[in-house]
């Protein structure tokens, strides 16, 4: 995703209806949020050092 080995992609991970897809970019503390349709990078979210584990959980308090 990033074009560099050194960012070293290691997980991945759609979200329930499959549009997106999120990609542990572990060498530069980073997820890329892509759009499965189009392959575009939408995001780059900050995480934690070295993160690799990836998860989705569901908002709680949020009202549909």
């Amino acid at each position: 995703m990033s074009g560099s080995a050194e960012t070293r992609q290691v997980t991945l991970l759609f979200n329930q209806d499959g549009s997106r897809l999120y990609v542990a970019e572990t060498g530069a503390n980073k997820i890329a949020e892509i759009d499965f349709e189009s392959g575009e990078v939408i995001d780059r979210l900050s995480c934690g050092k070295q993160g690799d584990d990836l998860a989705i959980v569901p908002a709680y308090g949020r009202k549909k």
